[in-house]
């Protein structure tokens, strides 16, 4: 009997899991645009080779760590893509705090390989980007990432496929929570593009104000940042309808305000 790929340890497990947890929670529905936090590793099948993860134990292990990543749960919008197809339809199906592991088929990971995707480019049209190409060099053309197969007699051939493609993925995933207000939403959007450690988020009905430090407004790329994430609540945060900024120019300290209010009660102010 062989058992369907998508719902393996889920399957294995879930005579189990009624028994051990009767009381459980009811599973949630999620449709189409929900924002979940998801941990995840996704592992090549056929070499055992990590190629992505949230958890930065696992990348430091495999040694795939970077300091640029961020590491941890991750936001995910159900519908969006980013994903494999085959992951995204486990984790509508599982409850807050579920773990499962699973192995996705190619049409349901990264797809089958597709032939027309290896293509051949001038040297010359990669050189004119400030590209020196080399083989196993991983190459952006178009808007597309692809690897260069080979190089010579000016031609370079590069493999526009993913990586993973016509391969099987084993996925350890964990639904971590699914995010329902609106403030965690929003904030879990912004993480995305910034650290949210300076940001202070209020909400009050549909308006949604962000208090930013002055030196943001001035940074070509915070801007950038915060133009995409006002996208993403327009498409994901139907409740919201307005986003506001605020900044601060100049605060005076606790101990500077205290200071003045000394000088002035005991007359040391200036007069008239």
């Amino acid at each position: 009997m062989r058992l369907n790929p998508l719902r393996v340890s889920a399957q294995e497990n879930q005579g189990e899991r009624a028994k051990a947890a009767p009381e459980a929670a009811a599973r949630v529905t999620l449709k189409q645009g929900d924002l979940l936090l998801v941990e995840y590793t996704l592992i090549d099948r056929e070499s055992g080779k990590v190629v992505e993860t949230t958890s930065e134990a696992v990348a430091k292990e495999a040694g795939i760590y970077s300091e640029e990543s961020r590491y941890g749960p991750r936001l995910v919008v159900i519908g969006s893509g980013e994903l494999p197809p085959g992951l995204e339809e486990t984790l509508a199906n599982l409850h807050e705090g579920e773990e499962v592991e699973i192995v996705l088929p190619p049409e349901k990971a990264f797809g089958r390989r597709d032939p027309s995707r290896v293509r051949i480019l001038s040297a010359r049209e990669l050189s004119s980007r400030g590209v020196v190409p080399r083989v196993g060099m991983t190459v952006e053309v178009r808007g597309e990432r692809g690897v260069v197969l080979s190089v010579g007699s000016g031609r370079v051939i590069v493999d526009f496929n993913h990586p993973l493609a016509g391969r099987e993925v084993v996925c350890k995933a964990k639904l971590v929570k699914v995010l329902k207000e609106i403030g965690e939403k929003v904030k879990g959007l912004l993480e995305r593009y910034m650290a949210v450690e300076d940001v202070g988020i209020t909400v009050e009905s549909d308006t949604v104000t962000l208090s930013l430090p002055f030196r943001l407004l001035y940074s070509s790329e915070s801007l950038a940042a915060l133009e995409e994430f006002a996208r993403d609540v327009e498409r994901y945060v139907k409740e919201v309808s307005r986003i506001t900024l605020t900044s601060i120019l100049f605060e005076r300290s606790a101990a500077e305000q205290k200071g003045t209010s000394g000088l002035e009660a005991s007359g040391g102010g200036q007069t008239a």
